[in-house]
């Protein structure tokens, strides 16, 4: 493996490091928000990327914008609601 090789890796995995302590953030978020438990989090941040063609690092962005009183679209906000009424009645 070449250096350049070497360092490319690195930032990808420091990436994909810092993309998943963001969505457990949102999770914790979530979690904490609506009582649910992890998994149901996941869910429901699953469920809002997917209603809004938003990746899932984006919404999980978001969620955690609005954990900070962040500005938040009124269209990710009525998305989130509905995965967390479609989750509830599941």
């Amino acid at each position: 493996m070449s250096t350049e090789e070497a360092r490319t890796e690195l930032e990808q995995l420091r990436r994909a490091l810092s993309e998943n302590e963001t969505i457990g953030q949102a999770q914790g978020v979530l979690m904490a928000v609506y009582a649910c438990d992890a998994e149901q989090a996941r869910r429901i941040l699953v469920k809002v990327s997917q209603n809004t063609n938003t990746k899932l690092q984006a919404v999980a962005e978001q969620v955690v914008a609005t954990g900070h009183n962040g500005p938040v679209a009124p269209a990710f906000t009525r998305a989130l609601r509905a995965a967390v009424l479609s989750l509830q009645s599941s």
